[in-house]
C-alpha cells in the first residue's frame, strides 16, 4: 500500500500547522522560563489542565492545543504558551516512554496524539464519563471507541486521582500513527505536524534518532532493535545506490567529493547497524570486518523472511520478565533462530541486542537463503507498520565483490576494476580472482618493504655514535609495524577482502604485529640501558652498568609479556592455557635454570654490598688480582700473571674476600733476628735508633710505629717492627719498605751487632767477635741518656719527637727521585683501586 505523501506535503505548508510548531517548539526552548504572569482567566496556573474525569482530560487536551493556535495566530508569541503546553503534559502519561522525560519527546508525543485523534471518529462529549459518571460508577479506565487507547485514573503521586492517557497508550502513540497515517483527516482538521520533526524542520532531530546517533542505536526493546537495525542497512543502502547510480550517469550527476561523502554515511549506518549485535565473544581485532559482514548477511535474511506483525514484536511496555530471575530475557523472531537477547551485564547493560548465537550463526543462515527469492513489500500491508520494511537486493554480495567500501565510484579502484576482464572478476573461494591477485602483490610489496626498511636503519645507526645508534634501530620494527598493518588496511578496505580469508589475515598480521611491538620493547629497554650506561657516572663494565642491563632486561621481558598476552587476548587467543601451561613451564624453567639464578642474584648481594668495585685489587681463596667486570652470571678478576679469573657470582659471594682497595694505608711488618752477644745497652741503642729512623720517615705515619724487643728466640734476640706506610700504590709500598729494610740494616751495623744466624751448620773458622770498641763508645752514649734523663724508654719525650718528625731524608739523598728526575720511566703505578685515578679527577 503506498502512503500518501502527497497529503502530508500539502497540509505541511498550511498555516495553522506551521504556526502551531513554531509555537511548539519555542515552548520547548523557553518552558519554565518564562513568567507566569498575565495567563488566561480560565487557566489554573497550579493545574492548566482539568483531568478531574476521562472526558476533561480529552476535552483538555482537544482545548488546549487548539488554544494554542489560535493565540499565536492573534497575537504571535505570548507568554501564556508555556502554561498551556505544560497543561497538555499534564495530560499524558509518559512513564513508560522512551526518553519520556525529555521536553522534545513529550512535545512529539502530543502532535502524534493530536495526529491520531484528528483521524479517528471521537464519541461526542456527552457521551464520555465526566465527573458524574466517574462518581457514581467508579470508572478507573475508559477506552475510545474502537481503539485501544485509554485513558485511566492515576494511583499515588503527584496526580494522584487524574485521569491521564495511559502510559502504554502514550508509549504506543507510535505504532498507532503508522496504522492510520495514511488515512484522511477529520474534516476541519490539518496535520502534517510529524513533517516538522523531520532533520531540517523546525524541531530538528527527535530525541530517538539523537540517541541512535550518539550511542549507536535505540535497543531498549526488540522491536526498537529490528526496527533500528532496519532503518540503518535500508539508509545505507539507498545512499550507496543512489550515489553509485548517480556517478554512472553519463554526464556524473555528482561530483567524487559528494561520492565520498555519501560512501562515508552509508559507512556509518552500516556501524550504526553493527551495534545491534552482541559481539563480546569476538575478538576485538576482528569485530569491525566481521560486524559488517554479519549485519549484511541478517539483512540479506531479514529480507526473504515475512516480517511478524508489529504487535507480535515486544515493545518496551510488553516485555515479560522470564519466570527464572537469573535467565535472560529473550525474544525469536518466528520461525528462525534469530534472537534477541537483553544484555545483563558489561557497558551495555539492559540494551536488547542480537545475541552471540544469532551472530555465529549468520553466515549458515545466509548460506540456507540465498538463493531464495526476496519478499515483496507491496503485497505485504502489515509491514508498512514498520519505519523501515524495505529491502535492500545483492546488498552482501555488492559489498564483497567491489573495491572499497560501498560506493566502488568514489574509490581510486573502481573505474580499474571495471575495466578488468570479466575472467578477474569470478568469484574463488568468497573473492574474485582480481582480489587475489591483488593480495599477492600487496603482500610481496609489504615484505620487500619490510626487508628494505631494516637493512636501511641497520646501516643508519652504523655510521652513528653507538648510544644514538640503539635509538636509530628501533625505528626498523616501529616503521614494520606501520607496514604491515598498512597493508592490512589497503587489503582490507581497499582490495575489500571479506569472510574467512580476512579472518586469517587479520590473525597472522596480528601475529606479526605482536613479533614486531615485542622487538620495539626490547629495542627501547636495550636503548634505555646503554644511555644510562654512557654517563660518565657509570663505569663500563662495572656493578653499576651490570645492574642496569640486568634490571632494563627484566623490565622490557615483563613488559614484552604483558603485551604479547593483551595482544594474543584481542585476537582472540585463549590465554588461560597459555597462563597455566606458563605456571608449569615456570617452574621447571625455574628448576632447570637454578645456577643462573643463583649466580643473577649473587650480581645484586655484589651490587648491594659492594665488597669489591671494577678497579679493585683484592685477593680471595689464595689468589690475588684486580677486578675488570661484574657481570650477570659471572665476576671476571685479572690475575697478577695477567690471566683472566672468571668466578660465578654465587661462588665469589660465599668466599672471604680482602679488598686491598680499602686500605688506607699499607702495613710493613718484620721481626728483627739479633745474636745473644748484643749487649743490653747495644739493644737500647739500635731500638731507639730504628725508632727515630721510621718517625723520621715522612712516608711512615708516625702514631702507628711500634718497635719493641719481643723476645728470645732460639738462636736470637727477637726485635719486632710494625708500621703503616703513607701509600696507596703497591710500587710505592715496595718501594718504602725496601728503603726501611736498608736503613734497619744500618743502624744494626752502627750498634756494633749483626744479625743471628739461626741455622745449625757447624762453621770451622776465627770469629772476629763483636766491635769491643764501639760497643764502650754505645754503652758511653746510653749512659749519657741516663745521666741527661732522656732514656727513651718506653717512649720518647714528646719534644725529641718533634724534632724527629720529616728529618729523614727519602727519596735517600742521591736517588734519582731525590733529584728530581723520573725514578723509572718504565715502571708504572700499581694503586690498590684504579677508581682512586677516577675520583681524584673527578674532585
Amino acid at each position: 500500500m503506498e502512503r500518501a505523501p502527497d497529503r502530508r506535503a500539502e497540509h505541511a505548508t498550511l498555516p495553522w500547522f506551521a504556526r502551531f510548531s513554531q509555537v511548539v517548539l519555542i515552548l520547548i526552548i523557553l518552558v519554565g522560563l518564562a513568567p507566569a504572569a498575565a495567563v488566561s482567566e480560565d487557566l489554573n496556573p497550579l493545574h492548566p489542565a482539568d483531568t478531574s474525569s476521562p472526558r476533561d482530560t480529552l476535552e483538555s487536551f482537544l482545548r488546549l492545543s487548539d488554544e494554542i493556535a489560535l493565540i499565536w495566530e492573534s497575537e504571535g508569541f505570548s507568554d501564556r504558551h508555556h502554561l498551556l503546553f505544560r497543561g497538555l503534559r499534564e495530560t499524558m502519561d509518559f512513564s513508560a516512554t522512551p526518553y519520556g522525560m525529555s521536553l522534545r519527546e513529550q512535545a512529539r508525543r502530543i502532535l502524534l496524539l493530536r495526529e491520531v485523534l484528528d483521524r479517528i471518529e471521537l464519541p461526542p462529549l456527552a457521551e464520555i464519563p465526566g465527573d458524574v459518571e466517574v462518581a457514581e460508577q467508579d470508572i478507573a479506565v475508559w477506552t475510545i471507541p474502537g481503539t485501544r487507547m485509554q485513558i485511566v485514573r492515576h494511583e499515588g503521586g503527584v496526580f494522584d486521582g487524574d485521569y491521564l492517557f495511559s502510559a502504554l497508550t502514550v508509549g504506543r502513540l507510535d505504532r498507532d500513527y503508522r496504522r492510520v497515517e495514511h488515512l484522511p483527516y477529520k474534516p476541519g482538521q490539518f496535520g502534517g505536524h510529524m513533517d516538522w520533526f523531520a532533520p531540517g524542520g523546525p524541531f530538528g532531530v527527535d530525541s530517538s534518532i539523537l540517541a541512535t546517533r550518539l550511542k549507536g542505536g535505540d535497543f531498549s526493546s526488540p522491536l526498537a532493535t529490528l526496527e533500528s537495525f532496519l532503518a540503518s542497512m535500508n539508509d545505507a543502502y539507498r545512499i550507496a545506490q543512489d550515489a553509485q547510480a548517480a556517478l554512472d550517469a553519463t554526464p556524473p550527476q555528482i561530483t567524487l567529493a559528494e561520492a565520498r561523502e555519501a560512501d562515508e554515511r552509508a559507512r556509518l549506518l552500516i556501524e550504526q547497524a553493527v551495534s545491534a549485535f552482541d559481539l563480546s565473544e569476538i575478538p576485538m581485532a576482528q569485530r569491525e570486518d566481521l560486524g559488517i559482514e554479519r549485519a549484511l548477511m541478517l539483512k540479506e535474511v531479514l529480507d526473504r523472511l515475512a516480517l511478524p506483525l508489529i504487535d507480535a514484536v515486544p515493545g518496551e511496555t510488553e516485555i515479560v520478565e522470564p519466570e527464572d530471575q537469573d535467565d535472560p530475557y529473550r525474544w525469536r523472531l518466528p520461525g528462525t533462530e534469530i534472537e534477541i537477547e537483553r544484555i545483563e551485564d558489561g557497558d551495555r547493560v539492559g540494551e536488547f541486542l542480537f545475541d552471540q548465537t544469532t551472530v555465529a550463526a549468520l553466515p549458515g543462515m545466509y548460506a540456507l537463503l540465498e538463493d531464495l527469492p526476496y519478499r515483496h513489500v507491496e503485497d505485504l500491508h502489515e509491514l508498512l507498520e514498520y519505519q523501515s520494511p524495505d529491502i535492500s537486493p545483492g546488498f552482501y554480495e555488492f559489498y564483497i565483490s567491489y573495491p572499497g567500501y560501498l560506493v566502488p565510484g568514489a574509490h581510486f579502484l573502481g573505474p580499474l576494476v571495471n575495466d578488468l576482464p570479466d575472467w578477474t572478476k569470478s568469484v574463488y573461494a568468497d573473492q574474485t580472482l582480481w582480489q587475489w591477485i591483488g593480495l599477492a602483490l600487496t603482500i610481496a610489496l609489504t615484505g620487500l618493504l619490510i626487508w628494505l626498511t631494516f637493512r636501511t636503519v641497520s646501516a643508519l645507526a652504523a655510521m652513528t655514535r653507538p648510544t644514538l645508534g640503539h635509538w636509530i634501530l628501533i625505528l626498523a620494527p616501529a616503521l614494520a609495524v606501520v607496514e604491515i598493518n598498512w597493508m592490512l588496511s589497503i587489503l582490507d578496505y581497499e582490495i575489500n577482502i571479506t569472510g574467512e580469508l580476512l579472518v586469517h589475515l587479520v590473525t597472522l598480521v596480528g601475529l606479526a604485529d605482536i613479533a614486531f611491538d615485542a622487538f620495539i620493547v626490547w629495542r627501547v629497554a636495550s636503548a634505555i640501558a646503554r644511555t644510562i650506561i654512557a654517563s660518565p657516572r657509570i663505569a663500563e663494565g662495572g656493578i653499576n652498568a651490570s645492574l642496569v642491563s640486568i634490571v632494563a632486561s627484566i623490565v622490557g621481558i615483563c613488559a614484552i609479556g604483558a603485551l604479547v598476552i593483551y595482544e594474543l587476548m584481542l585476537l582472540g587467543f585463549d590465554i588461560l592455557p597459555l597462563l597455566a601451561g606458563l605456571g608449569v613451564g615456570g617452574l621447571a624453567v625455574a628448576l632447570a635454570i637454578r645456577p643462573t639464578l643463583e649466580n643473577l642474584i649473587g650480581g645484586f648481594i655484589l651490587f648491594t654490598d659492594k665488597p669489591v668495585r671494577v678497579g679493585d685489587y683484592c685477593s680471595f681463596s689464595g689468589m690475588s688480582g684486580t677486578i675488570e667486570s661484574i657481570g650477570v652470571r659471572s665476576t671476571q678478576v685479572r690475575a697478577l700473571d695477567r690471566t683472566l679469573i672468571s668466578i660465578p657470582n654465587a661462588k665469589f659471594v660465599d668466599m672471604e674476600i680482602v679488598n686491598w682497595a680499602r686500605c688506607d694505608r699499607m702495613l710493613v711488618t718484620t721481626r728483627i733476628q739479633l745474636r745473644y752477644e748484643t749487649g743490653d745497652d747495644q739493644l737500647r741503642y739500635l731500638l731507639a735508633r730504628l725508632r727515630e729512623m721510621l718517625l723520621a720517615h715522612p712516608k711512615v705515619q708516625t702514631d702507628t710505629v711500634r718497635v719493641r724487643f719481643a723476645g728470645y728466640g732460639e738462636s736470637s734476640l727477637d726485635v719486632d717492627i710494625r708500621i703503616y706506610v703513607d701509600t696507596r700504590d703497591w710500587n710505592d709500598f715496595y718501594a718504602v719498605r725496601e728503603d726501611v729494610f736498608l736503613r734497619i740494616k744500618t743502624i744494626v751495623r752502627e750498634a756494633g751487632t749483626g744479625f743471628a744466624f739461626p741455622s745449625r751448620t757447624v762453621y770451622q773458622g776465627q770469629d772476629s767477635g763483636i766491635d769491643e770498641e764501639r760497643g764502650k763508645d754505645v754503652e758511653g752514649e746510653v749512659a749519657q741518656w741516663r745521666k741527661d734523663g732522656s732514656l727513651p724508654f718506653p717512649n720518647m719525650a714528646e719534644q725529641h719527637l718533634a724534632e724527629l718528625a720529616g728529618t729523614l731524608d727519602y727519596p735517600p739523598r742521591g736517588s734519582v727521585s731525590r733529584s728530581g728526575h723520573d725514578a723509572a720511566a718504565d715502571v708504572q703505578d700499581e694503586p690498590l683501586s684504579t677508581r682512586d685515578e677516577e675520583d681524584e679527577t673527578r674532585r
